[in-house]
């Protein structure tokens, strides 16, 4: 499937959400939202890339149907505007320190004997490195998410609104 086929950019213009500026959008708009602008909304905004909804999207971060069952706009929001706040261990990215100096952040994929494969790109989950086992001086769990902040600053208030009313109704 090609998730990004017909995706309307938005309009704009966006800007620098707080999660007030979100809850005070949503209660401003909640009452005119555009259900179908919501779904391009979640393609456009990216978060197809690593959520799903209804079966369709990625899987490299958490399934969002059931997302408007269990949590306020101000809680969606608050994950959308500080991605790294609350973050479930289960998509928590491993930092591997090498021999060299340098260090990747992923998500181990599979393991050898020798080596770790490592998804690096929470967008796109295929793109791993290998690092050798031996290469490796510490491991710590990262404590920021592999969600960037700043996806949803390109929608107007309008746009921002129809995207969490698609979100509070897990794509019904």
């Amino acid at each position: 499937i090609d998730l990004m086929k017909d995706v309307k950019m938005p309009l704009g213009p966006g800007k620098n959400y707080t999660v007030t500026d979100v809850e005070k959008a949503f209660a401003v708009h909640k009452n005119d939202v555009d259900f179908a602008n919501g779904e391009n909304f979640f393609r456009a905004s990216l978060c197809v890339s690593c959520h799903s909804i209804k079966g369709i999207g990625g899987n490299s971060g958490p399934e969002l149907t059931q997302i408007g069952t269990r949590f306020s706009i101000k809680d969606i929001a608050e994950s959308i505007v500080h991605p790294s706040k609350t973050v479930s261990d289960r998509y928590r990215n491993t930092i591997y320190h090498l021999k060299n100096g340098n260090a990747i952040s992923g998500r181990p994929v599979e393991e050898t004997e020798t080596e770790i494969e490592i998804s690096v790109n929470a967008f796109s989950p295929d793109i791993t490195t290998k690092i050798r086992k031996e290469d490796i001086v510490k491991t710590e769990v990262s404590s920021q998410s592999a969600m960037p902040a700043g996806l949803i600053n390109q929608l107007n208030e309008k746009e921002l609104s129809d995207l969490m009313a698609f979100l509070l109704a897990g794509g019904d």
